[in-house]
């Protein structure tokens, strides 16, 4: 993470579910990129329901200084809204963050619109957005699924 507040956003309450060997390579990087090896290495001696709720450590070991998760509930700490509203005007929130993810949560909201409208608006100028969504074998999972041209086709029309 760079920039002068790496903050992190989250659509989703994330369950961290990274494998030990998988979190033992980003220790390993971490300790070359002057980032918390040791806060990482803790996460690591977890077992994997342990690790569960340990995003905002994770995110923070990498050098964010704030982590947020938005959901419709407050599992691990989330704000509790409705992603299927504009978040700016039902909830004034209005923040803008380094990094925002859309890992597995957006096929869950109906208004599709409004998942991308948010992110664009949370996203700070030059910021990074990722989005993981399903494309193939993902059958009665969410109410969508995504084909890849989409994103490139979104990045193309906003300039991205």
């Amino acid at each position: 993470l760079c920039g002068r507040e790496p903050a992190v956003l989250e659509f989703g309450n994330q369950t961290f579910t990274v494998d030990t060997a998988t979190l033992g390579r980003i220790v390993e990087r971490a300790r070359t990129a002057r980032q918390d090896a040791v806060g990482l290495e803790a996460i690591n001696t977890l077992d994997m329901q342990a690790r569960r709720d340990r995003a905002r450590d994770y995110y923070r070991c990498l050098g964010a200084t704030s982590y947020t998760a938005i959901d419709i509930n407050d599992t691990y700490g989330s704000l509790v809204m409705d992603l299927n509203q504009d978040l700016a005007q039902a909830y004034q929130f209005t923040r803008q963050f380094e990094l925002v993810t859309n890992n597995g949560t957006g096929e869950h909201v109906f208004d599709q619109g409004a998942i991308f409208r948010n992110m664009h608006a949370l996203t700070r100028p030059g910021g990074l957005m990722i989005h993981v969504m399903p494309f193939v074998n993902h059958v009665n999972h969410g109410f969508y699924s995504f084909h890849p041209n989409l994103y490139h086709a979104l990045a193309t029309a906003n300039g991205y």
